[in-house]
């Protein structure tokens, strides 16, 4: 932890910007008793913010839950049957031997759910976080929970990897280190209007606010149009 000018601020890895992320989801999975891979969904749905996503949904759960596919709370389960047709190789497929996504409305076999998955997460970058149920115009978004079960050792990094960063992209009081090739991002224990000079773990210095260089005591404002100004000047020259 780092002391300067009555604020704190912290350089966080990987590791420890993962045990934020995965203490978030637990703490809104029992709060609001629902699945770890359904909270994982609602916070990236609300970016991260859980003022946001418990102002939703105990003023229109059913709102929340529609949005991303959820079924109501009390939605009874359609009889099992012993088989059901995978709706993507068209198998005839034992019911235990399929997984559904939140929707629960859709089962398909293992190994298409491994090909959707593996397809979605190198394909798609960060859209992944919001892969939809296989089923053409469901809602629902596929989980944490069947990313966790199925997907390869590597998806699961990809996967991961896209979920810190958008972790640290909608938190309030972090962001990423701007260094070339530095991986860590700043926490701001405090945050307000005015412009905070930083010094990451790597060396690099910078203004949290507009993540330039440092410009104190000028503002970002004025920094910004001091850094116009002299771009112009150095063109003309």
């Amino acid at each position: 932890m780092i002391f300067l000018f009555q604020i704190y601020y912290s350089c966080l890895g990987e590791k420890k910007i993962s045990q934020l992320r995965d203490s978030l989801i637990t703490e809104v999975s029992k709060f609001l008793s629902v699945s770890r891979g359904i909270a994982c969904t609602l916070l990236v749905q609300n970016r991260w913010s859980t003022t946001l996503l418990y102002d939703k949904w105990f003023s229109d759960e059913k709102s929340v839950r529609e949005a991303v596919g959820l079924l109501p709370e009390k939605q009874e389960s359609p009889k099992q049957l012993d088989f059901c047709c995978c709706n993507i190789c068209f198998g005839e497929i034992k019911i235990e031997n399929t997984l559904s996504a939140p929707c629960g409305a859709h089962p398909f076999c293992l190994d298409c759910w491994k090909t959707y998955l593996t397809v979605s997460i190198n394909n798609n970058g960060p859209g992944c976080l919001k892969m939809p149920c296989p089923e053409p115009g469901c809602k629902a978004y596929v989980g944490l929970d069947i990313v966790d079960s199925l997907a390869s050792d590597s998806d699961k990094d990809k996967y991961y990897g896209y979920l810190s960063s958008s972790y640290v992209e909608g938190t309030l009081n972090l962001k990423w280190c701007p260094g070339p090739g530095c991986n860590l991002a700043i926490r701001l224990d405090e945050y307000g209007p005015k412009g905070y000079d930083v010094t990451c773990d790597c060396s690099h210095r910078f203004c949290w606010n507009c993540l330039e260089e440092t410009h104190r005591p000028m503002d970002c404002e004025t920094a910004d149009t001091w850094r116009k100004q002299n771009t112009c000047f150095e063109a003309d020259t």
